[in-house]
């Protein structure tokens, strides 16, 4: 079944390339187009995988390992080293010739040539010939040395332009070779390198059309390994941050996901390749790049809904601080997970452009071998949609979009879009094993009257877990019900701050529950001292003021069983008292984990042992210790919310004003946040905002 679809995958590749085109046979092209890409996920995702054995075929060992995703990369891509170039490329080669005539391409568009090369092939290629080059001064270089070496060579118009492509194959297999490392310290399956060296979208428009992407993917990825804390190189890794730059201005979104109080000192270097400026400099470089960003558009997706209501004057300025907005909330909550930060940022980037072209996409690919998403897969296989465009285009000689186009490229992917955000996906290939016992950890402070009803709803949930362990094995994995038989061992450990009260005396009645005692109350550091005294597979974090349901730790392991990737998440709560406004904010707690990753306390954080110890344990603050934990947990996606598993006091509503009290959580929780992003010192933070928070209690 694998080298059955691989045979496939071949073949659509093969008649894609034979096509002559997706302007001359859109529907053919389409369907080669997708149906490749279908069978490259399944081949990545569910062939692959499935197929393990304990003697694989010495074919398949090669074909799947990184030298021969790498070499049948390449030859994938000089199949299409015949395939009609894109009129850019016909650009690039143009323009490359007349910088050697003295023609500066930013301040001279083609249109002023008419005359004089009207009849030469390669300007005949050339679309917008109205306008000047948007293209930075890096690429400019690259065309002018290239077509300097291929017009030399040749006057053939296909060899110059085969020259071209050639040269950008050679980019991209270097690309290739540099993912091999990223992929290795992500820790991903090394077979997942063929997201992006088998991927259609980048042999089609990078070794078929011939778009400059593809240097500016090799810059990126070359920046993004230096930054790797195993090829550490600051200063090289800034100084291919401007190379990407001045290649294509997309790669500016890398920059404030990289950039630290540790390596500020070196961000000099990002700016050395801004000199080629100086070689090109006039006033109407500046004009023309924001002529194209304010008046053109195509294709676009956040700005095509605003310009049906908003003026094309501010359309710019609306977009500019919608995107502003999103880029702000990705900098601050992935703060831990550097390439999903620039991954994210791409993507909004996109997002927000008005003139998204397919090619556009390539810089995307890479970074969904670290984190695959399925509104982004799906994405790349609409936006083949577009070969219409171009057969009109070929057709009429008229470029404009089709009625029903966008909604065929984009229909599926916001709908997916929208389901990725409110359903998370297990995106991580790590298995663990099924926990064998839980660590309840509760950090205490005077809550005598609360102890007895706590006790009693947790033994009810434990004895309940006990009586349907065995139809919950059955039900979720009923051929190892005799190696899960044992029902899963529950600790509770309390740990006191302090207490004044009777909530010493009331827990002594329970010999079951260990308790240990701090001198003065810190949540971070009484959670800290219960989980280093156990040794449970999972901790599960809750707050003394929570109640479970009779279900709640039978659904806890009923989702381990069932996602033997799940990593951490929270068992959500309700309120004790739901009126409207209490259940607004059930709501908005819901909502900042799903779209944020963030979790508070009175949510039920669990997580498995094993992370908690990669990442050193729960920090020791006094306040926001969920948050920082939170921030912390980001870098494994693998997360879950059970629901609303916890019923939970409102005491804290009820002692303040309710829009006091929210305003004062809002305020404390996003001063956090910035001054953490800020390099400030998280202990010092969480000391000022206890003293706040309980001082006006």
């Amino acid at each position: 079944m694998l080298f059955s679809t691989v045979v496939l995958f071949i073949e659509c590749l093969l008649i894609l390339a034979l096509s002559g085109g997706t302007g001359h046979h859109p529907l053919l092209s389409f369907s080669c187009y997708a149906a490749a890409h279908c069978f490259l996920y399944a081949i990545v995702f569910k062939l692959f995988p499935n197929s393990n054995s304990p003697k694989p075929g010495k074919l398949r060992a090669w074909l799947f390992s990184s030298s021969g995703i790498i070499l049948t990369g390449i030859l994938f891509r000089l199949l299409f080293l015949g395939y009609p170039p894109s009129d850019d490329l016909n650009r690039y080669a143009w323009e490359g010739a007349m910088q050697s005539k003295g023609v500066n391409p930013y301040v001279q568009a083609p249109q002023e040539f008419y005359s004089e090369y009207s009849n030469d092939p390669v300007y005949q290629g050339i679309n917008h010939k109205e306008i000047p080059t948007i293209y930075p001064p890096l690429s400019m270089m690259v065309f002018r040395g290239l077509s300097s070496l291929f017009f030399h060579v040749s006057k053939s118009p296909e060899a110059i332009l085969t020259g071209y492509k050639l040269f950008f194959i050679f980019c991209d297999s270097l690309t290739m070779i540099l993912l091999v490392s990223l992929v290795a310290s992500w820790g991903r399956p090394m077979h997942w390198l063929a997201i992006y060296a088998w991927n259609p979208l980048i042999i089609l428009y990078g070794a078929g059309e011939g778009h400059i992407d593809i240097l500016h993917v090799f810059f990126v990825i070359a920046a993004v390994v230096c930054f790797n804390k195993k090829h550490l190189n600051s200063a090289l890794g800034f100084f291919m941050i401007g190379c990407a730059v001045m290649t294509k201005y997309f790669a500016i979104m890398v920059l404030p996901f990289i950039l630290s109080r540790r390596n500020f000192g070196k961000i000099f270097y990002c700016f050395i390749p801004f000199v080629l400026f100086l070689f090109y400099w006039d006033i109407r470089l500046v004009e023309t790049l924001s002529e194209f960003t304010m008046y053109m558009h195509y294709n676009d997706i956040i700005s095509h809904w605003f310009r049906y209501f908003i003026p094309e004057r501010i359309l710019s300025i609306i977009m500019f601080a919608v995107f502003s907005l999103g880029m702000l909330w990705i900098w601050v909550f992935k703060q831990h997970d550097i390439y999903r930060s620039i991954t994210l940022g791409f993507m909004w980037f996109l997002l927000c452009l008005s003139t998204l072209h397919p090619w556009y996409l390539i810089i995307v690919v890479p970074f969904l071998i670290y984190c695959p998403a399925r509104s982004w897969f799906i994405l790349l296989i609409s936006t083949g949609c577009n070969f219409w465009t171009y057969h009109e285009l070929q057709t009429t000689g008229q470029w404009h979009e089709l009625p029903w186009l966008w909604f065929g490229t984009y229909g599926v992917f916001l709908v997916m879009l929208i389901w990725d955000f409110y359903h998370h996906h297990f995106i991580t290939h790590e298995e663990y094993d099924i926990p064998g016992s839980i660590d309840i950890v509760i950090p205490i402070l005077n809550e005598g009257e609360r102890i007895d009803r706590l006790m009693t709803r947790l033994q009810e949930c434990i004895d309940f877990l006990r009586e349907n362990w065995n139809t919950t094995i059955m039900k979720i994995k009923p051929d190892s019900s005799d190696r899960y038989s044992a029902v899963p061992a529950v600790q509770i450990k309390f740990v006191d701050g302090g207490s004044s009260d009777r909530t010493l005396q009331s827990l002594e009645l329970y010999e079951y529950a260990e308790v240990f005692q701090l001198d003065k109350p810190s949540r971070g550091k009484q959670f800290s001292e219960g989980i280093k005294r156990g040794i449970g597979d999972v901790v599960l974090m809750l707050h003394a003021d929570a109640q479970f349901r009779e279900n709640t730790l039978v659904k806890l392991m009923e989702s381990f069983l069932t996602y033997k990737n799940l990593q951490w998440g929270i068992i959500g709560h309700t309120y004790e008292n739901r009126p409207l406004k209490m259940r607004i904010i059930e709501w908005s707690n819901r909502l900042r984990f799903s779209h944020f990753g963030l979790a508070f306390g009175d949510q039920g954080i669990f997580v498995r042992r094993k992370l908690l110890d990669d990442i050193g344990g729960i920090p020791e603050i006094r306040l926001m210790e969920d948050v920082e934990l939170s921030l912390r947990l980001n870098q494994y996606p693998n997360r879950i919310n059970l629901g609303g598993l916890l019923v939970v006091s409102t005491r804290s509503w009820e002692k303040k004003k309710f829009s006091g009290y929210t305003l004062q959580v809002m305020k404390l929780v996003s001063s956090y946040l910035f001054l953490r992003r800020f390099g400030a010192d998280v202990n010092q933070i969480s000391d000022e905002m206890y003293d706040i928070y309980y001082q006006e209690e």
